[in-house]
């Protein structure tokens, strides 16, 4: 489960980030004693899985019960093809309708570990978060006030 993955503190927030194939299940709750939990690379959910629309409502429903936090990273990762980028897009944007008080971007620099995988141009990947999502406005709430509300700083 993605608890038993890599995490990192960083001034009261706990990342979690999960490897390939790394599920939800178990998540456990965020925000104690204190420490917000953050699911990087939109929790591992792998796009091409036959089971990725059950996996995004579990997350989602997650979400919404939980004081959890989502990093909207990884695309150039997890997307190999057309149909992964279009699942990734639905992910975001759900994500977006369930917590949007709640999400974060990453660009995932340096890019380690890519493995197979050709090096991203971290401006076509904030660029995805115009198709992602649904206005001027999440986009503002996702790149400037969670990431000041989450960790403490202005958003001015």
């Amino acid at each position: 489960p993605v608890t038993d993955a890599f995490t990192a503190d960083l001034r009261g927030v706990r990342q979690v980030t999960g490897g390939e194939g790394d599920r939800i299940h178990g998540a456990g709750p965020g925000g104690r004693h204190g420490v917000a939990l953050v699911l990087d690379h939109m929790a591992g959910i792998d796009p091409a899985a036959e089971d990725f629309v059950a996996q995004q409502r579990e997350l989602e429903a997650l979400a919404r019960h939980m004081p959890i936090w989502i990093k909207l990273s990884g695309a150039d990762r997890a997307c190999r093809t057309d149909d992964d980028r279009k699942r990734w897009a639905q992910l975001a944007a759900g994500l977006s309708e369930a917590m949007p008080d709640r999400l974060i971007w990453g660009s995932d620099w340096p890019h380690v570990n890519m493995n197979d995988r050709a090096m991203p141009n971290d401006g076509d990947l904030v660029d995805l978060l115009k198709d992602w999502l649904p206005s001027e406005k999440a986009l503002r709430q996702i790149l400037v006030e969670n990431p000041a509300k989450l960790f403490g700083f202005s958003a001015a």
